[in-house]
């Protein structure tokens, strides 16, 4: 337990550190810190993503990329999947492909799992691969 609460505290601190965009930000774009623990590591960086497109960041220390889409006209939706080079991994609670997170939220955090997606009214009982962290900044 103490090392969970000091890995969170990390990654958070890491969070709040990132926002460096690699290149010069505009009015259209909103910033994303993004934090990854697994039981194979934990690593951060950051992103910058034009408002209305697909944005995406790979991870690529722990085999993850993940990507995020908000739009203009609906900007308290931030929706987001995560991949892995394994092709059961990764799913969110209830098996699913994708959350919705509110981007004006402090710091948001999302458990995954590796195995099969949801069918039907079946939900299997995925295991636990990682916690994906996201922190937005609209310029």
């Amino acid at each position: 337990m103490g090392n969970n609460i000091l890995s969170l505290i990390t990654i958070t601190c890491a969070l709040a550190g990132v926002f460096t965009p690699s290149r010069a930000s505009f009015a259209d774009d909103y910033d994303v810190a993004f934090g990854v623990e697994t039981k194979h590591g934990q690593d951060f960086g950051s992103v910058t993503c034009p408002f209305d497109e697909v944005c995406s960041a790979g991870i690529d220390s722990l085999g993850l990329r993940i990507t995020i889409h908000v739009i203009r006209s609906d900007p308290r939706r931030a929706y987001v999947y995560i991949y892995g080079r394994d092709l059961s991994c990764c799913y969110f609670a209830g098996a699913a492909r994708s959350i919705t997170v509110d981007p004006h939220e402090p710091l948001s955090r999302a458990l995954f799992f590796s195995g099969q997606p949801a069918r039907g009214y079946l939900l299997p009982q995925n295991e636990y691969a990682g916690t994906l962290y996201l922190k937005f900044h609209a310029h």
